[in-house]
């Protein structure tokens, strides 16, 4: 090698160590056609390679310092990850759902738009794993089914 493809070879080192330690977050805004705030989009990385680690959805709502939000999603390596929440535009919330690497796992949770609780179930690796249960509007139990490795095993009568 010469001495100039050696400082080549040197600097190209040097600028990509550079550009791979300094880690940051930066945020994207989108806007609806009349000014309100629609998307808001966060980036973890550095100067060579960026991700989405959070995306928040609003709705179309003018003249307010604070929109509501439709959704919060979290990822990680372009896979939604950890908790996910979703509002109505009452602002009661509607769902809240968490993941592992872009399965479902765990507990997830729903109500309706009166806050009452519409269904509580757990996933594992993807799949509905113990009992379901569902909810009427009035958030009295509507109905149990129980699951194994995502397959109904039966519905349980009270």
């Amino acid at each position: 090698m010469t001495i100039s493809k050696i400082y080549i070879f040197l600097f190209t080192i040097l600028l990509f160590l550079t550009g791979c330690s300094d880690v940051s977050l930066e945020q994207q805004m989108e806007y609806y056609p009349n000014g309100a705030k629609k998307r808001e989009l966060t980036y973890k990385g550095n100067k060579l390679h960026m991700t989405l680690v959070k995306l928040v959805d609003y709705y179309n709502e003018l003249n307010t310092d604070n929109p509501q939000k439709i959704s919060e999603l979290n990822y990680e390596n372009s896979s939604l990850n950890g908790e996910q929440e979703y509002w109505y535009s009452n602002g009661t919330k509607k769902m809240v759902l968490n993941y592992r690497y872009g399965l479902m796992q765990g507990e997830q949770t729903g109500w309706y738009k009166n806050g009452k609780s519409k269904f509580k179930q757990n996933y594992n690796f993807g799949n509905l794993e113990g009992i379901q249960y569902s909810y009427t509007t009035s958030g009295k139990i509507d109905r149990k089914k129980l699951y194994r490795n995502g397959k109904l095993i039966r519905i349980i009568k009270d």
